[in-house]
């Protein structure tokens, strides 16, 4: 549960009660970093349950101390999204940085001396339709450098991309699924395809999946599956990934955030695919820029 306290000055103290509590078989037994903020006509509570190792939101409504949830989920469905923070800037948006956990063995991390990096600023906004939906902070467009598009064109089964490569890169990508059973994009892809990590949306299932299980050889590397509902209703699959050497941040529509930690063993796991399975997709439109990594130090981070 989380509590409630007011002051008038941040030194004496008065208990309100519980804001809200949770169930202990679906929200775990300690939330940690818990935010409460107001978002538009509603209120927004974010927490990290113990021993989940998630970030979990509600929306819902704020009266007479008490939370009464609407909205149930997580703010990324990658499982290495942690503990993350929420403030208002000067210009009144809502700004989330959450922290990254490992996805290597213990003895892989504390050879290399280093564990864990921040994620990218993200802005928090109601939908139209009175959900949540996350972005990616418009100032991370001043790390862009080369830029190369693609126009529209038909997709079936692998289509490398030469003209995009990269361990630091920003890939804004819209495809139709069209007659597609599955439609996406493969990043920090070996020229063989032995290390990949697979975006995908399967249009049967109605499923945004994020596959790092083969994005590294090496048997530190702990690769996930995340496989999250997705109804497009009728819209096209709308994907903002972000590469940043282990980092791959992924937004889909602004509905669904799932972030992987990758560590590929080959020197030439940088490429870039789109993918189509089952039938013929589209891409509506393609654009793609070498980023300056955000990391200056450690090239392996």
């Amino acid at each position: 549960m989380v509590l409630l306290y007011r002051s008038p000055d941040l030194i004496t103290w008065e208990y309100l009660g519980p804001l809200f509590q949770g169930e202990l078989s679906e929200t775990g037994h300690n939330w940690e970093c818990p935010n409460f903020v107001p978002m538009g006509d509603r209120h927004l509570l974010i927490f990290s349950p113990q021993p989940l190792q998630q970030a979990h939101y509600y929306l819902g409504d704020y009266a007479d101390h008490r939370f009464t949830p609407q909205e149930h989920g997580l703010l990324d469905y990658g499982g290495l999204y942690y503990a993350p923070q929420v403030f208002w800037d000067e210009s009144s948006r809502c700004i989330c940085f959450g922290w990254l956990l490992e996805g290597r063995t213990q003895e892989a991390y504390l050879a290399a001396g280093w564990a864990g990096v921040q994620s990218l600023p993200r802005e928090l906004t109601l939908g139209a339709d009175g959900h949540l939906r996350q972005r990616p902070a418009p100032e991370l467009a001043s790390l862009r450098r080369m830029h190369v598009g693609m126009a529209p064109q038909p997709i079936q089964g692998l289509t490398p991309l030469p003209q995009v490569s990269g361990a630091c890169l920003e890939l804004n990508v819209t495809l139709d699924p069209h007659q597609a059973q599955r439609v996406g994009l493969m990043v920090r892809r070996s020229n063989d395809g032995a290390e990949a990590v697979s975006i995908a949306y399967d249009a049967a299932q109605r499923k945004l999946i994020v596959d790092s299980r083969a994005a590294s050889l090496s048997p530190q590397a702990e690769g996930r599956l995340a496989e999250v509902a997705l109804d497009l209703q009728g819209e096209p699959l709308a994907l903002r990934v972000f590469l940043d050497q282990s980092v791959i941040e992924v937004f889909a529509n602004e509905r669904i955030c799932a972030t992987a930690r990758v560590y590929p063993t080959r020197e030439d796991s940088l490429g870039v695919a789109l993918t189509a399975s089952g039938g013929a997709a589209r891409l509506l439109a393609l654009d793609a820029w070498r980023m300056v990594s955000i990391w200056s130090g450690n090239p392996d981070a």
